[in-house]
């Protein structure tokens, strides 16, 4: 991960504030739980979900 940051260094920093805001949203994956997506127990899971009758 160390050897990643590094290489990528050089590229982030001739981002513009705009880049670096988009390059935040979608790095937001690789973050653990998944940038904080999850669901609690008992949530219902949307339309069509485990939880619908």
């Amino acid at each position: 991960l160390r050897k990643l940051a590094d290489a990528t260094a050089p590229l982030y920093a001739t981002l513009d504030d705009g880049q670096k805001r988009r390059a935040a949203i979608l790095a937001r994956p690789m973050r653990p739980h998944g940038g904080g997506w999850h669901h609690r127990k008992g949530e219902r899971d949307g339309p069509g979900g485990r939880d619908d009758d």
